[in-house]
């Protein structure tokens, strides 16, 4: 009979297969058209913030604010979820692990607005105009890959919009925009 640890060890080990399977279908599916369905957005982000809750520092607080509980867009929901993970990881990485981050979920007439906030240190406006660009980074061992993928899965794949404010010293916003008409 397996002890109670090694039980907890394997369904972490399974998780960590299944997540590698996850990154691998992602990577493989990069320049490939996603397959959009009716989605609650809601419901979606919520999913991508809980798979981060025991993966990031315990000093970073992660928090919602949503207008409704269902809200209904064209999704693809893995790269919409990886595009809501690598925003709340930059965060983290601006926060150096520690601080909150903020998610507000609000529907405006036909749009869907995702906000994700950072208390982290901010970027200057000339690293802000090139946040997107592929290949531009600010860490040392960064690719610069990152925010490129985002904005392409956001504007490309889901024909959304992605815009990004900041101010050195008191965080980043990055805003994610879809249209949630039928």
């Amino acid at each position: 009979m397996k002890e109670p640890q090694q039980i907890d060890d394997l369904d972490r080990m399974s998780e960590d297969v299944d997540r590698l399977r996850t990154i691998s279908n992602r990577f493989s599916r990069i320049g490939f058209s996603p397959k959009l369905r009716r989605l609650n957005i809601v419901e979606e982000t919520i999913l991508a913030i809980n798979y981060l809750r025991d993966r990031i520092p315990k000093q970073v607080t992660i928090n919602t604010d949503v207008e409704r509980e269902e809200i209904f867009v064209n999704l693809d929901s893995e790269s919409y979820r990886w595009a809501v993970e690598n925003i709340i990881f930059n965060g983290i990485d601006a926060m150096e692990g520690q601080g909150n981050i903020k998610i507000k979920i609000n529907l405006q007439d036909h749009n869907v607005s995702i906000k994700i906030l950072d208390s982290g240190k901010g970027m200057s406006k000339k690293t802000l105009e090139k946040a997107f660009e592929s290949g531009f980074t600010t860490k040392n061992k960064g690719w610069g890959l990152g925010l490129a993928l985002v904005s392409r899965i956001i504007k490309n794949g889901h024909k959304g919009k992605i815009k990004a404010s900041s101010k050195e010293g008191e965080g980043s916003c990055f805003e994610l925009i879809f249209n949630n008409a039928p």
